[in-house]
């Protein structure tokens, strides 16, 4: 029987996993291992931030997916691969065998970044549910909204910092991207 190791809960493996399992029937044993039960959509983010979405909306949970079509699961973080013995290796040290290996564990930034001459850090987008996690820490420690109100009226401070990628400005405007994009049928 085939071995399949789907290694991370991204994107790809929400489709890859269960097309899979309907082509392969049984001659193969198809795993997805993934670092967290939950996949947290990035694409949703901005409507999340803009309070358009709860954030269990923005979840898929990857456990039920995987059983329902009726895959393996592991909850697992990929650290390393010995190609030569075909094994992936998780963070515990347990060696995962496979045939037919599939990465797709997605992007990280590194926190804290700055402009030249900057004083403020950087907030990485991805991954997501780090972002949540210092983007809740930041609503507590945020100025009071009298503040908020103070430095708004001084001037423009939501404009996307250069190289920002692509999510940074629905992020800052706190809008889906789907609705910057769209034209407008005002004219």
């Amino acid at each position: 029987m085939m071995r399949v190791l789907l290694a991370g809960g991204g994107h790809t493996h929400l489709i890859a996993g269960p097309l899979l399992a309907r082509r392969l029937g049984t001659a193969a044993d198809i795993t997805l291992m993934a670092s967290s039960e939950k996949l947290l959509y990035s694409g949703m983010m901005p409507g999340w931030l803009a309070g358009h979405y709860d954030f269990e909306a923005c979840a898929i949970d990857l456990r039920k997916l995987a059983q329902a079509h009726g895959l393996q699961w592991k909850m697992a973080t990929l650290v390393d691969i010995d190609f030569a013995a075909r094994q992936a290796i998780d963070s515990q040290g347990v060696r995962h065998d496979y045939d037919l290996l599939s990465l797709n564990v997605g992007s990280a930034s590194p926190p804290g970044l700055r402009a030249a001459g900057s004083s403020v850090a950087t907030l990485p987008a991805k991954p997501f549910a780090e972002f949540v996690e210092a983007w809740r820490d930041w609503l507590e420690r945020a100025p009071p909204q009298p503040r908020c109100r103070q430095a708004r009226a001084a001037g423009p401070t939501r404009a996307p910092p250069p190289r920002a990628g692509r999510q940074a400005w629905p992020i800052t405007a706190g809008r889906p991207r789907q609705q910057l994009l769209r034209p407008s049928s005002r004219r």
